[in-house]
């Protein structure tokens, strides 16, 4: 096992490109135990065989909450509020209770044709666009799945800008690690939500309409399946749970188009290859890089024993770049066949609204192809975002010629 490869995600180098460090892991060490003994794997069918093994679980962050709030109880501030609003979050439990809420959940939201939705909000969106130069994050890609899950929710559109910024903060609970100051700023954005959704559910429940937090009310009053705190926490899931991802994919998509001039061409006058485009450059640049588990047994992986209650760190977006599996991986290719990338997971877990997100990337995309033929790149000297989950840039400055 190679001693000269750090995992040191935090590098501000890893946050520009998080790939190189992919790589060298891959090639070298791909199941790579950290001085925090942590199990990075990277290689794809590790990957794929880890994310459905029985003997391995989601890494519980309501018991790692627990921890750090107990940690942390200093009774300058009130923390649990993370705990109650994460508690029913389907990402973070294992069955019984995953598959539970995510049948029941699923069973509700039965209406997915949501296209003219997405579509009336892209115009909307673009409408506001009025200057020659602007953010196509904050003004256009990080909007439109907010706007989109608060119509399907049934939301009024005069709560988007309070729930925008309060879903900015609490996108953090997916991240692995957490100072005592992010803490804090997810408990208040948790507390908040949880005010603001029992409200909500307080309403539909005497006035219902035809948003998805009316239907879920509609079907627990039939099935009795959630008490009043899963439900708020089910809707605070729904509100934020594709926010970040599917902005970080449509402004990364868009910012690769531009720097490889000739793919956006191609795409203009190729209008039907974006599908397949969007899935290459979701594999190129995935929007989630790694999850978390927990070894519930040992486990062999690519011949190395991990001992039983071990953290895993289970790299997609390595997974997704691997060469056995995908041809020159670091090149973009609209033609590639293989397309079983794994940017929305695997087995179990396997994300339940990537049919949404897919459809709110490809049309995105798009529309910004079809509005603005000859858009560029103003800004070259770009900004992450510091989750290391979530891959996103916080702006992306672009003009109109």
């Amino acid at each position: 096992m190679s001693t000269e490869i750090r995992w040191n995600p935090f590098d501000p180098a890893h946050i520009r490109d998080p790939y190189r460090m992919y790589k060298q892991l891959q090639e070298n060490d791909p199941v790579h135990c950290t001085s925090r003994k942590e199990w990075v794997i990277t290689r794809y069918d590790d990957v794929k065989s880890v994310l459905k093994s029985p003997a391995v679980r989601v890494g519980n962050r309501k018991e790692w909450f627990e921890k750090g709030i107990n940690y942390f109880n200093q009774g300058e501030a009130d923390l649990r509020y993370i705990h109650e609003a994460i508690h029913s979050f389907i990402l973070f439990l294992n069955p019984p209770d995953h598959t539970r809420i995510r049948n029941f959940v699923n069973k509700a939201w039965t209406n997915r044709n949501i296209s003219n939705i997405i579509a009336e909000n892209i115009e909307y969106l673009l409408s506001q666009i009025r200057n020659k130069e602007f953010d196509l994050v904050n003004e256009f890609a990080q909007p439109l799945p907010i706007l989109t899950i608060s119509k399907v929710l049934g939301i009024p559109p005069a709560d988007y800008e309070y729930l925008k910024d309060l879903g900015k903060t609490m996108i953090g609970s997916i991240n692995l690690y957490h100072n005592y100051r992010e803490l804090v700023a997810l408990s208040d954005a948790a507390n908040k939500f949880i005010t603001y959704f029992t409200n909500q559910i307080q309403l539909k429940t005497d006035h219902p309409d035809e948003g998805l937090i009316s239907q879920l009310i509609q079907q627990n009053q039939i099935d009795k399946e959630l008490n009043e705190k899963e439900l708020v926490s089910i809707c605070i899931f729904l509100f934020i749970a594709g926010e970040e991802t599917t902005a970080a994919s449509i402004s990364t998509g868009i910012l690769h188009l531009l720097r490889q001039r000739h793919l956006y061409e191609y795409l203009k006058v190729h209008p039907g290859k974006l599908p397949v485009a969007m899935e290459e450059l979701l594999r190129y640049d995935s929007p989630v890089q790694l999850l978390g588990r927990i070894t519930t047994t040992e486990i062999i992986v690519n011949g190395v024993t991990i001992p039983p209650e071990s953290s895993l760190i289970v790299v997609l977006a390595a997974a997704n770049r691997d060469p056995r599996i995908f041809e020159q991986p670091d090149e973009l290719n609209f033609e590639r066949v293989n397309k079983k990338h794994l940017t929305f997971g695997w087995g179990p877990h396997f994300c339940m609204g990537e049919w949404l997100g897919r459809a709110e990337i490809t049309m995105g995309i798009n529309a910004i192809l079809k509005t603005y033929p000859n858009l560029h790149l103003v800004d070259q000297d770009l900004t992450w975002g510091k989750n290391i989950s979530v891959r996103c840039l916080t702006k992306l400055i672009v003009a109109i010629d």
